[in-house]
């Protein structure tokens, strides 16, 4: 581990990082228990260098798409706050490249490394810590046992091994920060600086959190007050019977909502399944580039085999759900979203196209899953029907609520909605809006997906 640079955004364990890799190359029996297990794989990937909660509808202002291979422009900084400044650059508009920036005045702003082998902490958790930070950001990798790789010094205490050829340093001398290359620097003077100076390699307790780098909402965003439900408003029109909505409860990004609200008088649907050769957002986008909305749809075992009935245009594969969990189905051109054990085999067997999931999360509009008391949070993809008949796709690209959670805001939300159920999550969570240019990829690639097209 040691050695992976490119896994240092990622770096929360190296067990946990371990697990990952187990999860990519192995593919366990998941999926069934995916709010347990996958939960810890969410808290990972929330640090992807596209920064986890800036998955947004539309970037922030100074936020620049760089041509291929052209030189940044000199534009495009922000001002936040007097000395600090920032920015967001997405390469050709790929925004799972896109890099965060915040640029730091030291006239202004000083820096703390800090270093807790015996507890590592989550985001929140060094936040509460740090209270005064401006801005917090991981810094050095370490081992199974959560010692750092590399030197550490913080107020002047020096703690590890220094790299003294490999890499770079960030330290401050006399309190002055600076950048160096390490192959530049004498033993002895990374010697002085640990025992004479107040010498800080970041951790960089810079607090803008990794979430709120969201200077401002989007339109369509709101922020619910603690406890009360949802205004009948929100919603924004993307196209003619396509309404999009974000939604984030109690002011929790990390639990934001995002909704397509889907008119079926204009748009249809198609289910797509390829057990045999499973796709990430961007090669399911190549292969139906007339879809005006994608969504990742059931469960599916370690050979990508769908758990449930997958029906894409009239041919049924897999065994279908027929007590639990909840299908969407077209038949006769009409989308309609039903829960399993209210409908007939025969129902399922003459659908044009199914995908299923579970729990069921809404039946008759009321709340149908409760879930026991220790519940996970993770990243969420449903689907509903309103009672007017519009078809809703919701996704919870960060770290989700619970599914208890999530069963219970659908059901006393303004959304009106009749029908929910949870289709796969965690690692297969995707969804593209190509309207508005909102691509959410998944971890995984994904062997089943629900396709939105205009009529």
């Amino acid at each position: 581990m040691a050695g992976n640079a490119q896994s240092v955004c990622w770096s929360r364990s190296a067990a946990a990082k371990r697990s990952v890799e187990l999860r990519q190359n192995s593919k366990p029996t998941r999926r069934l228990r995916d709010a347990v297990h996958v939960n810890r794989y969410s808290l990972l990937t929330l640090l992807l260098t596209l920064s986890a909660c800036n998955m947004q509808l539309r970037a922030l202002p100074g936020a620049i798409a760089e041509a291929p291979g052209t030189a940044v422009p000199r534009s495009g900084w922000t001002v936040i706050a007097p000395g600090l400044e920032w920015r967001e650059i997405a390469q050709d508009k790929d925004q799972l490249s896109q890099l965060k920036l915040l640029r730091i005045d030291p006239e202004r702003y000083f820096f703390r490394a800090r270093y807790s082998p015996a507890k590592p902490y989550s985001l929140a958790q060094w936040r509460a810590r740090e209270p005064e930070a401006a801005a917090i950001v991981n810094a050095n990798f370490f081992d199974p046992s959560y010692r750092a790789l590399g030197l550490v010094v913080s107020d002047g205490e020096g703690q590890g091994s220094p790299y003294l050829e490999r890499g770079g340093s960030f330290i401050v001398n006399n309190g002055r920060p600076a950048v160096r290359a390490n192959a530049s620097k004498p033993t002895r003077r990374l010697r002085d600086a640990v025992h004479v100076n107040r010498y800080s390699l970041l951790t960089l307790l810079l607090t803008l959190s990794a979430c709120n780098m969201q200077l401002r909402a989007l339109p369509g965003a709101i922020a619910e007050a603690p406890g009360t439900a949802v205004p009948r408003s929100g919603w924004t029109v993307i196209a003619p019977g396509l309404e999009w909505r974000e939604i984030a409860q109690d002011k929790d990004q990390l639990s934001q909502l995002k909704l397509l609200r889907i008119d079926p008088e204009r748009y249809f649907f198609r289910a797509r399944y390829s057990p045999a050769k499973p796709y990430s957002l961007a090669q399911w986008r190549a292969r139906e580039p007339e879809a005006a909305a994608i969504v990742n749809a059931n469960f599916f075992d370690p050979s990508y085999r769908a758990l449930g009935l997958v029906v894409s245009d009239g041919e049924g594969q897999g065994s279908p759900y027929l007590e639990r969990g909840g299908s969407f189905i077209v038949n006769n051109g009409r989308p309609a979203v039903r829960a399993n054990a209210s409908m007939s085999q025969r129902n399922l067997e003459s659908a044009e196209q199914a995908v299923q999931g579970f729990p069921l999360l809404v039946q008759n509009g009321e709340q149908a899953y409760f879930g026991g008391a220790k519940q996970e949070r993770a990243r969420r993809t449903a689907i509903a029907e309103d009672a007017a008949g519009n078809i809703l796709i919701i996704s919870a690209p960060l770290l989700g609520p619970t599914l208890g959670d999530l069963s219970a805001f659908l059901a006393e939300s303004d959304l009106e909605i009749e029908t929910a159920f949870n289709l796969d999550g965690g690692a297969s969570t995707l969804m593209a809006v190509a309207s508005i240019d909102y691509f959410q990829p998944s971890f995984d690639a994904v062997p089943v997906i629900l396709a939105v097209y205009k009529r």
